[in-house]
């Protein structure tokens, strides 16, 4: 009140030289403060030093990971020369970091900072401090300084860190091990859809180091793509050599006591596996050995789904779904060799699992038709999956609606 009445003159002497001393204290901390910000706005973006130290330590080839939130692009992110290095997201996803393996994870401080609050967001980074596998390389962090002295900056909001995010960079702690040079070329050939190549370098690797199930991994789903392509192909007998070792390679891989990401990404791999292995063996002609493929194939994907349940924030949405069409699959096998009380049994667990399900209702109908002498329940069925799903009596489905109205004929006049 005394400066704004412009009485300053009068105060004491020793008060009038402390707040003049104040006002400059402040001034001249104002004045350094801003300088400091505007030193920082003209130094290389740190981004822009992250990149030039990748291009300049990290050999070519190698995969590298970045973390990108939902809301963020490339503007925020440290640019990756992708025509030298194989570029990954993993978002928050830890078990991508464990799949894809990368030699190098780069992160800005948007992603840290986003993180927070969110519960897979905590994880991953919780993860990551307390990993074995990775530990900080080297950090590109702000220098709010001015002539040897240190601001602290605490910005309101991310537009205001923009010029100035610190970025981390972590590497494997086993960057020499032989065998991950093979892993590394596998994974790139696969990315880049050369199956054969990435195949070759898979085995190289699991040759090197055999007790690495994630080698395991990556040479069964690999080989898997390789088996589909020749399934297409009609070339059975190559598709059929190709897809048993891929499954004796998740078995080994489970042998190994992977960890329970791995376990359930070995599971779910061998469900499409045996899957596969069983509908070829079934064209070819061993009936056998394919009941055989597909039974596995159902309970490999119940043991998957007891793994799935284990982990803690990981869900598989399509596991009910898929597991049911390893049971039509079956259900179909058992069809066509007409052994109808093993359709019929498969179909009940179905049922029992969810009585509403339409095409299980419908398809054991069909196996009471033609076990024969089960018109009432035959009825009954398709009556509840048409109570459940009305379009069952459209024109495309107009065999339900005959069938329907034969049943109910003979019922009447038997």
């Amino acid at each position: 009140l005394e400066l704004y009445e412009g009485r300053l003159l009068k105060l004491e002497l020793p008060l009038r030289k402390g707040v003049l001393a104040l006002g400059g204290v402040l001034f001249l901390y104002t004045a350094a403060y801003s300088a400091a910000l505007s030193g920082q706005m003209g130094r290389v973006d740190n981004r822009t030093a992250c990149s030039r130290w990748i291009e300049r330590n990290v050999p070519d080839f190698r995969i590298i990971a970045v973390i990108k939130p939902e809301w963020g692009s490339d503007f925020y992110s440290v640019e990756i020369d992708k025509t030298r290095y194989s570029y990954v997201v993993t978002g928050y996803h830890y078990n991508l970091l464990e799949a894809y393996a990368p030699d190098y994870l780069v992160f800005s401080e948007y992603e840290v900072n986003d993180a927070r609050g969110a519960e897979k967001g905590e994880e991953f980074f919780r993860r990551l401090e307390n990993s074995k596998d990775y530990a900080v390389v080297t950090e590109f962090k702000r220098e709010i300084s001015f002539l040897g002295l240190s601001f602290p900056y605490n910005p309101p909001g991310f537009d205001w860190l923009y010029f100035c995010p610190n970025i981390t960079v972590y590497g494997r702690t086993d960057p020499d091990d032989p065998s991950r040079e093979y892993y590394l070329k596998g994974v790139i050939a696969n990315l880049d859809g050369d199956y054969e190549t990435a195949s070759a370098m898979f085995r190289e690797a699991v040759k090197l180091q055999d007790s690495n199930p994630l080698y395991r991994l990556w040479v069964a789903r690999n080989d898997l793509v390789l088996a589909e392509s020749l399934i297409r192909e009609n070339k059975l007998n190559q598709a059929l050599q190709i897809l048993d070792k891929a499954q004796t390679h998740t078995q080994m891989g489970l042998r190994i006591y992977p960890r329970l990401w791995e376990r359930t990404q070995l599971l779910g791999t061998q469900v499409q596996i045996r899957f596969k292995l069983g509908l070829a063996l079934e064209k070819a002609g061993y009936v056998d050995q394919a009941e055989k493929a597909l039974v596995l194939s159902v309970e490999d994907s119940r043991q998957q789904k007891i793994a799935i349940d284990s982990l803690k924030n990981v869900t598989l949405s399509n596991w009910d779904e898929s597991y049911k069409q390893l049971h039509y699959a079956l259900v179909g096998y058992y069809l066509r060799q007409q052994r109808y009380e093993d359709a019929e049994k498969r179909l009940k667990d179905l049922l029992a699992l969810d009585a509403n399900n339409v095409r299980a209702l419908v398809m054991l109908a069909e196996v009471y038709l033609r076990m024969k002498g089960h018109d009432r329940e035959t009825l009954a069925l398709l009556e509840r999956a048409v109570s459940l799903d009305p379009g069952l009596l459209s024109e495309s489905n107009s065999n339900v609606a005959k069938i329907i109205q034969t049943l109910k004929r003979s019922i009447k006049n038997p």
